[in-house]
């Protein structure tokens, strides 16, 4: 059976002492403390049994009742005591006062009198304060439970790769990319292999079936070599040229694609987080990723673009023509200029310049911002040169107005109408 003790308290109140008191506790047996210990590790264990029947919650709360229950256990196996009251004189009203104590209340402890409601702190004497030291700390219990729970809680609570977005129809993310792990390049080569393949290849060189076809009979299908992702040079990104694109570069080229219906088409109606896995995948055929991602410059930023008026155009067609534009895409921007037939790529492929009067064969965006970052980082593996060191901000924004002025239909004064609709409602 436990016994009841009683050890020597202070009792303190406006710096006024009291050595009559006394602490009332109970001892517990051995046989006693194991009893505790097996019920409350039953309770437990039972409580998280019943949580595996209620979806949606037994995958976390399950495993952290189970967690706890031996944690729970032990503590109630170390506690030998527990503290049940005190007694002794206020010393303000000098009445003699019981104060009723929390099954685990330590000292030392503020109450108030229920004589005269002042507050009232009880300490422990010298010696008893000796033999507390001898307890199991609770507050370190608690903690090893606490920090228990996190490292066991926060994986099972973390997003599976069924919750990211299935979004379709996107060309830019909507999340970043599910954590890459060992399932998501696996099921990003899945991925690859039913829908790559054949253009790219199985090492990702870009010597697949249609372009080893498209070799020996160039009228088969693919005007241009599929990109080589072992080399991982690209042309639309946002990264200054020279540089690797950013993952979110990887995701718009394969949601947005390449020149519709002639080469790399779209695959904006896979889910996203499929997309997320195939530019994860992708990034597995070159050892540059890791080489040299301590190196990787920031992507440029890519302001509103500004208004554009007959003054802008009048500036743009004179960059146009320091830049010597049309000695590649002509002076109307037909892509028929003098060095038109001789341009070649890193693969001493031909390849011919863009026509600027389609909208639809622009490579990359062909809105505003989309030829501004053309204008930035260029096409790396072509002719086509980065103007970052050579032209300033409001030179780019030039330049890009006018090039847009060359496509069939446009209108200056319903362009700005539209600029300044889009502003106004933001």
């Amino acid at each position: 059976m436990s016994k009841q003790l009683k050890q020597p308290i202070k009792l303190l109140a406006r710096q006024h002492e009291s050595a009559h008191g006394m602490l009332h506790s109970q001892r517990f047996t051995q046989k006693e403390c194991r009893q505790k210990a097996i019920r409350t590790l039953a309770i437990t264990w039972l409580l998280a049994a019943i949580s595996l029947l209620i979806p949606m919650v037994h995958f976390v709360l399950s495993p952290l009742l189970f967690i706890a229950g031996p944690l729970l256990a032990w503590h109630q196996y170390r506690l030998k005591e527990q503290t049940l009251a005190a007694e002794g004189e206020c010393p303000l009203c000098h009445e003699t006062i019981d104060i009723k104590l929390e099954a685990r209340t330590q000292m030392p402890h503020w109450s108030l009198c229920p004589k005269c409601n002042n507050p009232v702190q009880l300490v422990l004497t010298e010696t008893s304060t000796a033999e507390a030291e001898n307890k199991p700390t609770q507050k370190f219990v608690a903690m090893l439970c606490a920090a228990l729970i996190v490292i066991w809680g926060a994986p099972l609570s973390a997003k599976d790769f069924n919750d990211y977005s299935a979004a379709t129809g996107n060309i830019t993310p909507e999340e970043k990319s599910p954590p890459v792990n060992h399932d998501l390049l696996a099921y990003g080569g899945w991925l690859y292999r039913s829908m790559c393949l054949r253009c790219h290849g199985t090492e990702g060189d870009g010597n697949g079936a249609d372009w080893t076809i498209t070799e020996f009979n160039p009228q088969f299908w693919l005007p241009r070599k599929p990109r080589d992702f072992v080399e991982a040079i690209f042309k639309i990104r946002k990264s200054p040229s020279g540089y690797l694109p950013t993952d979110e570069d990887l995701f718009t080229a394969i949601s947005r694609g390449l020149v519709p219906d002639e080469d790399m088409p779209a695959f904006d109606f896979l889910p996203e987080r499929d997309r997320w896995a195939l530019v994860a995948y992708i990034k597995s055929f070159s050892e540059r990723w890791e080489e040299e991602k301590d190196d990787a410059e920031p992507p440029i930023s890519i302001a509103e673009p500004p208004l554009p008026d007959a003054q802008m155009l009048i500036a743009g067609a004179q960059v146009y023509k320091e830049m010597k534009c049309a000695k590649c895409h002509g002076e109307k921007g037909l892509g028929d200029g003098p060095s038109a037939n001789e341009l070649k790529d890193d693969n001493d492929l031909a390849m011919t310049p863009r026509d600027f009067t389609e909208a639809g064969k622009f490579v990359g965006g062909s809105d505003p911002q989309g030829v501004y970052q053309t204008f930035s980082t260029g096409f790396d593996g072509t002719p086509m040169p980065s103007f970052a060191d050579f032209l300033e901000e409001d030179q780019r924004w030039q330049l890009v107005w006018f090039v847009i002025s060359l496509r069939n239909d446009w209108d200056l004064e319903a362009t700005r109408q539209q600029i300044k609709s889009q502003t106004s409602s933001r």
